[in-house]
């Protein structure tokens, strides 16, 4: 009951001066002001920045390690992962209406979401779950720097030359000690498998961390553009500039991502008879939502296709007075996101 209470008072509180559909609601007026869900379109870009760094000591790669895949320039590349289409609610302020009091309580019985869109009368219904909008961009840990000890020809080189030298006898140390220590040639090797798992990792590590000054470092890095869309009209728009060399630029001169918008609006139907006479209205309107589908497109190939409901695309039914005027009222639950009726019962 506590809950019905305060979306009760926050309806009575949006007794303020509000046009529309000619649902006119002067200031000090006994009503209860609702609102149509109105649909935002959220776009996610996912894409990839790929780092290229050579090492310092590149030029001898091949002819002290004899690595033949090795980084010879910086360089950064782009690649274009995937993308998601969602929806995010709000209230359309721009379609609000009101219900006034009368004798059978009907304003006292309306639940409104804290976002004042109309979810239920004469019941309180069960919290359903929304597909949020989730933040992909994650935080980027910063690399730790981590420094080898240095042998005596390393300290003592005098030439870029001579200090790759020195780093790669130590690289052919460390492998020579692995090959020790799993063939059981080293005294007082770790007894134990999991100090010797430890032992080897470490060796591992340090290679690797000594190799990279020859081969270079590749870092992978997932990147994404949000881009928050209110539908209007069916048109083809490029939404943005996308370059495997730069990421998304402003540059037109780039290859656009294509989006096309198909919309699918509501219309009320004319009446067959405009002399014959039909239930009369109440006060509580539902909403019967249009869509929408999307097409997301990158040099040819789909990115994400989707056809959403818009509730904005809709149109505002009335429902009948006449189920307000028998004994037993009606429960009925609204889609809070739609605006469509979800259920009606006694």
């Amino acid at each position: 009951m506590k809950q019905v209470k305060k979306q009760l008072i926050f309806g009575l509180s949006c007794l303020l001066a509000l046009t529309a559909q000619a649902q006119l609601v002067e200031e000090n007026e006994l009503a209860v002001v609702y609102y149509m869900p109105k649909t935002q379109v959220l776009l996610d870009i996912n894409y990839m920045e790929e780092t290229y760094e050579p090492g310092p000591f590149y030029m001898f790669a091949e002819e002290f390690l004899g690595a033949s895949d090795f980084i010879e320039e910086a360089q950064k590349t782009y690649t274009l992962t995937s993308a998601d289409i969602n929806t995010r609610t709000i209230p359309d302020y721009d379609r609000a209406f009101k219900v006034t009091a009368d004798d059978k309580g009907i304003m006292q019985l309306l639940t409104l979401t804290n976002k004042g869109i109309l979810w239920g009368f004469n019941t309180i219904p069960e919290q359903t779950q929304h597909p949020s909008h989730k933040d992909k961009h994650s935080a980027e840990k910063p690399a730790k720097s981590k420094l080898m000890p240095l042998f005596e020809e390393q300290i003592h080189a005098t030439t870029l030359r001579e200090t790759a030298q020195g780093v790669a006898k130590q690289i052919y140390r460390i492998r020579e000690t692995r090959l020790y220590l799993l063939s059981g040639e080293i005294e007082n090797a770790p007894s134990d498998q999991k100090a010797m798992s430890l032992m080897l990792n470490k060796l591992d590590e340090q290679e690797a961390q000594l190799t990279e000054l020859f081969i270079g470092t590749h870092k992978s890095k997932k990147m994404v553009k949000h881009i928050t869309l209110m539908p209007a009209e069916t048109e083809r728009i490029n939404l943005l500039y996308f370059s495997k060399d730069k990421g998304i630029v402003n540059d037109t001169t780039a290859t656009p991502i294509v989006l096309d918008i198909n919309t699918y609006k509501q219309t009320l139907s004319k009446a067959v008879d405009s002399k014959k006479k039909g239930p009369q209205p109440s006060q509580i309107y539902y909403n019967l939502p249009g869509s929408c589908s999307l097409r997301m497109t990158y040099d040819g190939q789909t990115l994400a296709d989707n056809t959403l409901s818009i509730a904005q695309f809709g149109v505002a039914i009335p429902l009948a007075q006449s189920l307000f005027t028998q004994d037993q009222l009606p429960k009925i639950v609204f889609n809070p996101y739609s605006g469509n009726i979800e259920s009606i019962s006694k």
